[in-house]
């Protein structure tokens, strides 16, 4: 049997989360996605879409969704904040456990977050004991050293920030200046992380420091060329390969 793909709407609060299910035939494991900043579901290039496809074909089966402000989902961009992705994180995860525990193995969950995805999946599973493995790919860990770094400190006294064709209320910059280094103790579930080398929004030192930091069964991933969205089809293809094997090797098998 094929995969099966469909949408569908979360409950996070006042909210109703555009989603995105694909499930393998039988009662699989299932892997949470988190997008970026100003990303969606799909993801640059369709990243998210392609990792989907490749975990389904292995029996895994994943969830996409957007947050609050992003893709589909309501809230106007320029009100959104850090903050309410991580409550709506929290309220997926637990909408996962409730709902789809009848289609899904929901006690083999696994989480993936890209650039500001994996500040969420870091606050995720720092304290949710429950996820059982995760993955980061150029995970925004210290938004204090990131390409927002400016805006943080220096413009408070402007009304918006812009970021290319979105803008943001000023007062939101406030709930971005958090650092989660400090949260790579609290982590104890097997953790994959890839970051390019050459990557202008979040430096790739973050991810050396906190990998250094983690206390877990871990690997990480160097790509010397693909940026912070791993534009090239080289660096793509190594990481949909590695992030299957991670989630066969750590969810799927257990």
């Amino acid at each position: 049997m094929a995969c099966k793909e469909y949408p569908l709407l979360i409950p996070a609060g006042d909210y109703r989360l555009s989603g995105f299910v694909h499930k393998p035939p039988g009662f699989p494991p299932l892997v949470v996605f988190f997008h970026g900043f100003t990303g969606h579901k799909i993801e640059n290039g369709r990243l998210y879409v392609e990792i989907a496809r490749a975990l389904c074909k292995k029996g895994i089966g994943s969830l996409r969704f957007d947050f609050r402000g992003h893709g589909e989902s309501p809230l106007p961009f320029e009100e959104f904040r850090l903050d309410y992705a991580f409550e709506d994180a929290e309220k997926v995860i637990e909408y996962v456990r409730k709902e789809l525990s009848g289609d899904f193995d929901v006690t083999r969950l696994g989480i993936m977050g890209l650039s500001m995805g994996g500040a969420v999946a870091i606050n995720i599973v720092a304290k949710d004991k429950g996820i059982k493995a995760i993955a980061l790919l150029s995970p925004a860990i210290n938004f204090r050293e990131t390409s927002m770094k400016k805006a943080i400190e220096h413009q408070f006294n402007l009304k918006f920030f812009y970021w290319g064709p979105f803008r943001l209320k000023t007062k939101c910059l406030e709930s971005f200046n958090v650092d989660l280094t400090n949260k790579a103790e609290r982590i104890s579930v097997p953790t994959l992380i890839i970051h390019a080398v050459d990557d202008e929004t979040v430096p790739f030192k973050q991810s050396e420091v906190f990998f250094e930091r983690l206390r877990c069964k871990k690997r990480f991933v160097k790509i010397d060329r693909g940026g912070h969205v791993f534009y090239t089809y080289e660096s793509r293809t190594r990481v949909i390969k590695e992030v299957v094997e991670w989630f066969l090797t750590n969810i799927k098998s257990i």
